[in-house]
């Protein structure tokens, strides 16, 4: 009767708290969880932004090796029309 009532409820009040408690830990994994994957966007967002500065500085160097080769064809060009010059 109303004792076997009083120990149902009882239990399905444990499971109950059984259950939050449960959940309670699944949501601080989780939250856990969250955290990490956000340090692990920044973290490849930061590597991201080296490579974006490597690759702008790779090609600032190109083109300053272009206009130092741009620069010495010009001298030697130059050069040559001064030995031939001097060869008449």
């Amino acid at each position: 009767g109303c004792l076997q009532q009083s120990r149902v409820a009882g239990e399905s009040i444990r499971t109950l708290c059984k259950s939050v408690e449960q959940s309670a830990e699944a949501a601080s994994v989780i939250q856990a969880s969250n955290e990490q994957q956000a340090v692990g966007v920044g973290q490849v967002s930061n590597a991201m932004s080296y490579i974006d500065q490597a690759m702008r500085q790779n090609v600032a160097g190109a083109t300053q090796l272009e206009e130092a080769a741009r620069q010495i064809s010009d001298l030697g060009h130059s050069l040559k029309e001064l030995v031939e010059r001097y060869k008449m």
